[in-house]
């Protein structure tokens, strides 16, 4: 298991005093931890309202919520992470995560994505790590992640990615690891690359153009 991954966050979590489920200030079935709400695996088709507005940390994962309805987020503007992996969300729309200017960790990461709209992700400045792993996404179109400055970490493995358009990652200048193995890119251009000034770790196997990781910066054709 990774060091700061999700599931180990939620096993830190177990051992710490909750409230009972159902009990003032949270909802039915979850529990509630200080700032931090579990309502994993409760087969959910939708985020379960009277989730406390202090809430910094939201675990939703492995339920069946295919759609964030617009607003249902809006009163959780504390929120530093969201864990909404392994759901069955087939889209998001512009803006439903406007109100998470705190946001500092997104796990999408095992939904049924097929594509990502211009605006998905505006309001989250501040999102450090984004998971979208083991979607269904076949191209990511221009300016999708032009909301996410300081994006550090972006994770699009085992995805169906066949399109990269040149400017589809611009504006994540604070990127240092992008993750897109195991998708179905011919290639990718020089152009595309160029936005990612502190890119680290580009990692590119399993039917790409590359079957190892790109350290520095002589692969985006810099100087």
């Amino acid at each position: 298991m990774a060091p700061g991954s999700p599931a180990l966050l939620l096993l830190s979590l177990l051992s710490l005093p909750s409230l009972s489920p159902g009990a003032t200030g949270c909802p039915a079935a979850c529990r509630c931890y200080s700032a931090t709400v579990e309502c994993g695996a409760l087969r959910l088709r939708v985020v379960p309202p009277g989730i406390p507005p202090g809430t910094q940390t939201l675990f939703l994962q492995d339920n069946s919520i295919a759609r964030l309805e617009p607003g249902i987020l809006a009163p959780l503007a504390a929120l530093r992470r969201l864990y909404l992996h392994n759901n069955s969300l087939r889209a998001l729309e512009p803006g439903a995560f406007g109100a998470q200017s705190r946001l500092l960790e997104l796990a999408l990461t095992g939904n049924r994505l097929r594509g990502l709209r211009v605006g998905a992700f505006s309001g989250l400045a501040q999102l450090r790590i984004l998971y979208l792993a083991g979607n269904q996404l076949v191209q990511l179109l221009d300016f999708t992640f032009l909301h996410l400055p300081r994006l550090q970490e972006l994770h699009l493995q085992e995805n169906s990615i066949e399109l990269l358009e040149d400017q589809a990652l611009a504006g994540l200048s604070s990127l240092a690891l992008l993750d897109l193995s195991r998708n179905q890119l011919g290639t990718i251009s020089r152009e595309a690359l160029q936005p990612l000034a502190s890119l680290q770790v580009l990692r590119l196997t399993g039917g790409e153009p590359a079957g190892r990781d790109f350290r520095g910066s002589s692969f985006l054709g810099d100087g």
